[in-house]
């Protein structure tokens, strides 16, 4: 659960025991990063609701030695964007792709879901290759 969170593209939410809260967030910082901006919210909608912003291993830090009290959710922020392939070495795998009998469709396919590639620009190094 929490390598997934820690890829996401997107925020994700979790709810966490108050007993387990500076655990979560260490091994959160291990796989994710320290780095990462995090909120934690304690109390939600009631009349001592408190928010802590900062990072994974700030806040980690911060509630091994502050036990929270209530109910607790933890808000991670989205995973930063892997970044894009080299040209060179969109041209190879198109070429790899190619010799392996992939159809042109095939290729374009991967290139603009798994690798990000616009489309017009996965079309340019299909049919240019």
């Amino acid at each position: 659960m929490i390598t997934w969170a820690s890829h996401c593209p997107h925020s994700v939410v979790l709810y966490e025991a108050p007993t387990r809260l500076a655990s979560t967030l260490e091994d959160l910082a291990a796989v994710a990063g320290p780095d990462r901006p995090v909120v934690v919210a304690r109390e939600l909608t009631k009349r001592y609701e408190e928010f802590r912003r900062g990072t994974l291993a700030d806040l980690a830090a911060y509630y091994s030695v502050t036990p929270p009290r209530g109910e607790i959710v933890i808000v991670l922020s989205a995973a930063p964007p892997a970044a894009a392939p080299s040209e060179d070495t969109l041209r190879a795998l198109v070429a790899e792709r190619r010799a392996a009998g992939a159809s042109a469709r095939d290729i374009m396919a991967e290139l603009t879901s798994v690798h990000g590639v616009a489309r017009n620009a996965a079309y340019a190094l299909v049919h240019d290759a």
